[in-house]
C-alpha cells in the first residue's frame, strides 16, 4: 500500500486496466452459478422372456430422466450377438428424429418409453446390446462427437411349442338320429412356451367343434376340446379331425366315429350286458341268455344265434366246426372254426378266444382298465399307472405317454438349455443358468461358478456410476467471466482502493 501513496498522504491514480486485472485475479471458483444436470437412466438388462418360434413379444422399456434438466435422445441402435436379428426397435423418435425426456429427479424421474419387438425365427437363446445416444451430462462413455452413451443388454429365448393328444380316438357308440352327443379330446402342452390351437379341420357335417378357437394352452397344462355329434340317421359315419397349431411337429389327429358297431368298443352296443354286440353275433341284444356262447335249449328261441331253434341234435361234446374244441371244451361258438379257446383275439367285436371278454389284448381294448386303450393313447396298456393322464415319475418310464422320460429328474434337461442337473446345471428350472452361460446383470449366478453378476454389463454400470446419488440435480459452474452473467462481489481491499480514488478526484 505504501507504494501506492504519495508523501502527502494522498493516493495516486490507479490505471483502469490494472483494476480489471485485479478484478480477474480475485475470481473465486464458485459464484453460486449452477448448470442443471442431464441424467439418463434405464435398466441394465431387459428380458423378453420365452416365446414360441415364429411368435412375437413386445417389450416396453422406460427411459428415465433423473436430472433437473430434460434429456434429449438422438439415436438408439440394437446390435445382435448372432446372425439373426431377433430384436427389432419399434418407431420411437419425435418429428425431429429425437426424443425428449422431461427433467425430474431420482425419486420422481421424467419418463418416456420405447418398445422392442422380440421376433425369433429359430430355437435358442438370443442376446443383443442396445446403445442409446443422448445429451446426458454425467455419462463417462462418449461418442466421437461428444454424445453420451448408455448401453443395455437385451435377451430372450425361443422354443418350439410341444403338444400331444391324450386321446386320438372318440367313439360315440350307438346314437339316435337327430340327437346331440358330446365328447372331449384332451390336448396337453408338453413344452415351455404357449401352445396355440388356431383352428380345426374335418370333412363330415355330422361332427362339429363346439369349443371356440383359438385355444391357448400354457406350459404343463391340459385343455379339453368339446366335439359334438349330431347324426342325421343311424348309419355308420366317421371323420378325421386335425389341428392347426403353432407346433410345427404336431401331426396327431383324432378319429371321430359314431353308429359304427363293427369298429366300436362302446358299451352302448351291448344292451343286455352279456359281452356280445349285435354286430358281433348277438341275435337278441335284449336277452342276456341269447348269444353265440349260450347253450341251445328247448324254449323256442335261437339261444346260440346259429339261426336254428331248439335243435335236438346239438351234442355239446361234439366239435361241430372241426376247430379242435367242442362246447364242453370251451368253444363259445361251435359253428365258427375261427372262434375257440387259445386263439388270438381280433378287434372285431367278437370274443374270438372265448374268455368272455370281447377284443381283449387288442389296441381297441383297455386291458389295464385305466380309461385308455392303445387306440386312445395308452403307451403301455398292461400298466394302469401309465396313460396320458398319469403324473410323470422319476422311474425310467414314460408315465404320461408324452414320449419323454423322467421329466424333473437329474438326467432330464427340464429347462431346455442343453444341460441337466448332473451336467453342471445349478438351476434346471431357469434356461439362463447352466455351466458356461453368459453372465448377465440379473442378480443370478448364470454360469454356475459361485459368483453373481461378474459380467461386463454390471461392470459397465459401475463405471457409469449408475445407482449413485444424483443429489439436487445441479452442479456448480466453473469460474468463467464469459459464461458468468452475475456480477461477482469485490474484495474489501479493492473496495477501499476505489474509495480512495474517488476522494482524490473529488479534490
Amino acid at each position: 500500500m505504501k507504494a501506492l501513496l504519495a508523501s502527502t498522504g494522498k493516493p495516486r491514480g490507479l490505471p483502469l486496466p490494472c483494476l480489471l486485472c485485479l478484478t480477474a485475479l480475485s475470481c473465486k471458483p464458485d459464484y453460486g452459478v449452477t448448470v442443471q444436470k442431464k441424467i439418463l437412466r434405464t435398466e441394465a438388462l431387459v428380458d423378453a422372456d420365452m416365446v414360441a418360434v415364429g411368435d412375437r413379444q413386445t417389450v416396453t422399456i422406460q427411459l428415465r430422466s433423473e436430472g433437473a434438466a430434460p434429456v434429449t435422445v438422438f439415436d438408439i441402435a440394437i446390435e445382435s450377438e448372432d446372425q439373426q436379428e431377433a430384436f427389432v426397435l419399434l418407431p420411437w423418435a419425435d418429428d425431429d428424429d429425437t426424443l425428449q425426456i422431461p427433467g425430474g429427479n431420482e425419486s420422481n424421474p421424467g419418463i418416456e418409453t420405447i418398445q422392442v419387438s422380440f421376433r425369433p425365427t429359430s430355437d435358442g437363446p438370443f442376446h443383443a446390446t442396445m446403445t442409446i445416444e443422448s445429451d446426458d451430462t454425467e455419462s463417462l462413455e462418449r461418442t466421437e462427437d461428444g454424445r453420451a452413451i448408455w448401453m443395455m443388454a437385451l435377451r430372450g429365448i425361443a422354443r418350439y411349442p410341444c403338444g400331444f393328444l391324450g386321446r386320438s380316438f372318440l367313439d360315440y357308440g350307438s346314437s339316435a338320429a337327430g340327437g346331440a352327443f358330446y365328447k372331449f379330446v384332451d390336448i396337453h402342452n408338453c413344452g415351455q412356451v404357449l401352445l396355440t390351437i388356431a383352428g380345426f379341420n374335418w370333412d363330415n357335417s355330422n361332427f362339429y367343434v363346439s369349443t371356440p378357437d383359438p385355444v391357448y394352452i400354457v406350459p404343463n397344462a391340459t385343455e379339453y376340446i368339446e366335439i359334438g355329434f349330431t347324426p342325421a340317421d343311424t348309419s355308420p359315419t366317421s371323420t378325421i379331425l386335425s389341428y392347426v397349431t403353432n407346433d410345427p411337429f404336431f401331426t396327431e389327429t383324432t378319429q371321430l366315429m359314431g353308429n359304427d358297431c363293427k369298429n366300436s368298443t362302446d358299451e352302448s352296443w351291448d344292451w343286455d350286458g352279456d359281452g356280445w354286440f349285435s354286430c358281433g353275433g348277438d341275435c337278441d341284444d335284449l336277452n342276456a341268455a341269447v348269444n353265440p356262447s349260450a347253450l341251445e335249449i328247448e324254449n323256442k328261441l335261437d339261444d346260440d344265434c346259429d339261426e336254428l331253434v331248439d335243435e335236438t341234435d346239438d351234442d355239446p361234446s361234439s366239435d361241430d366246426d372241426s376247430d379242435g374244441y367242442s362246447e364242453d371244451q370251451g368253444d363259445c361258438d361251435d359253428s365258427d372254426p375261427d372262434i375257440h379257446p387259445g386263439i388270438q383275439d381280433q378287434p372285431d367285436q367278437v370274443d374270438n378266444d372265448c374268455n368272455g371278454i370281447v377284443d381283449d389284448g387288442t389296441d381297441w381294448f383297455d386291458d389295464d382298465a385305466d380309461g385308455y386303450s392303445e387306440r386312445e393313447g395308452d403307451c403301455d396298456d398292461s400298466d394302469p399307472e401309465i396313460n396320458p393322464n398319469s403324473q410323470e415319475l422319476v422311474d425310467g418310464l414314460d408315465n404320461d405317454c408324452d414320449g419323454l422320460l423322467d421329466e424333473g429328474g437329474p438326467d432330464f434337461d427340464d429347462d431346455g438349455d442343453g444341460y441337466a442337473d448332473n451336467q453342471g446345471d445349478c438351476n434346471d428350472a431357469d434356461p439362463w443358468v447352466y455351466s458356461g452361460a453368459i453372465e448377465d446383470c440379473d442378480d443370478i449366478d448364470n454360469n454356475c461358478d459361485g459368483q453373481i453378476d461378474e459380467g461386463d454389463a454390471c461392470a459397465y454400470l459401475v463405471e457409469q456410476g449408475a445407482g449413485s446419488d444424483t443429489g439436487s440435480g445441479t452442479t456448480p459452474s466453473t469460474c468463467s467471466i464469459g459464461a458468468a452473467k452475475a456480477t461477482p462481489a469485490l474484495p474489501a481491499w479493492l473496495v477501499l482502493m476505489t474509495s480512495l480514488l474517488r476522494r482524490r478526484r473529488a479534490i
